[in-house]
């Protein structure tokens, strides 16, 4: 999964600067079989900056899922894997409950003001 974003990355840079080029060469036709071509620096601009854009984004989100993926190797091993032993305890078998809990005068809500 890593090395697939990593390549959309390196296709989206790669892909960014290409089409940066195609689309901001500018054909202007005068007279049949005459015709001017120009470079349109800002139509360039917005295609090498998307795709500067979108592989920072996809090379970052490979990163995050490289790092994730590193933490949970660490945490297999140091973490059992068979020993019958759980990593939490289990619900619902807690010795105390709330009957054993009296109430008492001690704490009193103040009246609510209705004219708020």
């Amino acid at each position: 999964m890593v090395s697939l974003l990593r390549y959309i990355a390196w296709a989206a840079l790669l892909g960014g600067f290409v089409l940066g080029f195609v689309y901001g060469i500018k054909v202007n036709i005068l007279a049949p079989g005459y015709h001017q071509t120009e470079f349109s620096i800002l139509t360039a601009l917005v295609w090498w900056v998307s795709g500067i854009v979108a592989s920072l984004l996809f090379y970052t989100l490979s990163y995050a899922i490289a790092v994730i993926e590193d933490i949970q190797n660490k945490l297999e091993q140091l973490l059992p894997k068979s020993s019958g032993q759980r990593a939490y305890p289990e619900t619902g078998k807690s010795k105390s409950t709330a009957d054993v809990l009296e109430p008492s005068d001690d704490f009193k809500l103040p009246p609510i003001d209705k004219n708020l």
